[in-house]
């Protein structure tokens, strides 16, 4: 089902807050909705100018860098650093997401559902 997520082994991205600098994380998908209510963004718009936004405040946003590019890896670039979004500990409870050199670990591949 399309409903606006970012999945990654069955866990979604997401903040806990719509602020300049805040954190982002990966949550279980399945709970997000019933502690939505506590202002954990899970829903993220995909614009036209390849940013990834949460839908209620558009001010901040995650950059994918390769606009045009035929890229079939499914990473999230940093255009400045030439990082790419990675997943510190896939088994904590709420891992904590990094950005790291690439190097085609499973922890660095994201995908819209």
């Amino acid at each position: 089902m399309y409903d606006n997520t970012i999945w990654s082994n069955g866990k979604c991205l997401t903040t806990t807050r719509y602020k300049s600098e805040s954190y982002v994380m990966i949550y279980n998908c399945e709970t997000l909705d019933s502690i939505s209510k506590f202002g954990v963004v899970g829903v993220w718009a995909i614009h036209p100018d390849s940013t990834i936004r949460p839908q209620k405040n558009q001010d901040g946003c995650l950059k994918y860098a390769n606009v045009g590019e035929d890229v079939s890896d499914d990473t999230i670039l940093h255009v400045v650093t030439e990082h790419v979004m990675d997943v510190k500990d896939t088994i904590a409870i709420l891992p904590e997401i990094t950005v790291n050199n690439y190097n085609k670990r499973y922890t660095q591949i994201w995908f819209q559902v």
